[in-house]
């Protein structure tokens, strides 16, 4: 009997090392994909932000017309708010709207002539 139960608890121990391994190895994969995705997501912010940063450096080049003449500085803060005008002039509404008509056709334009280099991700 001590034999029987002896070889039963052996055999349980020799299953739980295999799925302790084979935790470890899922573990071991997750781990990579995490890396794999943070660094990926890195990579996507800063080309976020090179992308961002020039089309800062493009827009303070940018004369509105009816602007004032020293145009509003262009800043990472409201980056955003300049982004949603943008979208909301290229909307269907928006685009053919006569009052955004002017501001659309000089920042089409200004960005006509920028190209985006293709950057691996």
């Amino acid at each position: 009997e001590l034999q029987r139960e002896n070889a039963r608890v052996e055999s349980q121990m020799i299953k739980l090392k295999s799925d302790i391994s084979a935790m470890e190895n899922h573990l071991g994969h997750g781990e990579k994909e995490t890396q794999a995705l943070t660094q990926r997501t890195n990579n996507l912010n800063e080309y976020y932000e090179s992308l961002r940063n020039n089309v800062i450096t493009l827009l303070e080049h940018v004369r509105l017309p009816g602007g004032a003449t020293a145009p509003e500085k262009i800043g990472q803060e409201n980056f955003d708010s300049y982004l949603s005008k943008l979208q909301t002039l290229c909307t269907p509404e928006g685009y053919c709207s006569d009052e955004n008509r002017p501001l659309y056709e000089t920042v089409k334009c200004a960005l006509q002539d920028f190209t985006v280099l293709p950057t691996p991700i």
